[in-house]
């Protein structure tokens, strides 16, 4: 930050300097003049390709409208530009907003699909005939029910999984 109280400048965190060593000049051509221009030179690909595309908007634009003013033509081309960004953005985020409904629309269907296999998959408890004959989970496993003979009675002899 700048310690100068006499300063006009306004105060300029440090974190967002930008050290000189990090910047190159590259010279691009726009409208027919020639702009130097300082870039990061990780950046100068894409700088040229951005100076080409408005070049080229700048040149049809005047191909089409010769009697426009060159500060005019610039104008309602940057805004032209402009407005295609925004048509960008609004495309994307609907993108993203229905490829978001597509993911929970999705999750939905594969937990009520993990649901259905379960119940599918989970043999049926045979039936109680009273009160008295049922069993709460705890106390009883699912396994440990004999049902050869019919009898719908707990297994105590034999089965090593039965509750003792």
């Amino acid at each position: 930050m700048s310690s100068d109280p006499s300063s006009d400048a306004p105060d300029v965190p440090e974190a967002l300097d930008v050290p000189e060593a990090l910047d190159v000049p590259v010279r691009v051509r726009l409208m027919g003049r020639d702009f130097t221009l300082r870039i990061r030179p990780r950046d100068e690909a894409r700088t040229r390709a951005s100076v080409a595309y408005v070049d080229a908007r700048l040149a049809a634009f005047r191909a089409a409208h010769p009697l426009q003013n060159e500060t005019t033509a610039a104008l309602i081309v940057a805004l032209a530009i402009g407005d295609e960004l925004l048509d960008a953005r609004d495309a994307a985020d609907v993108t993203s907003t229905g490829a978001d409904d597509t993911a929970a629309h999705l999750a939905d269907a594969l937990v009520a699909l993990d649901l259905h296999l379960a119940a599918a998959l989970t043999p049926p408890r045979p039936a109680a005939t009273t009160d008295e004959d049922e069993w709460d989970d705890d106390e009883q496993p699912d396994d440990a029910w004999d049902d050869e003979e019919g009898d719908l009675e707990p297994d105590d002899a034999g089965d090593s999984n039965a509750v003792a």
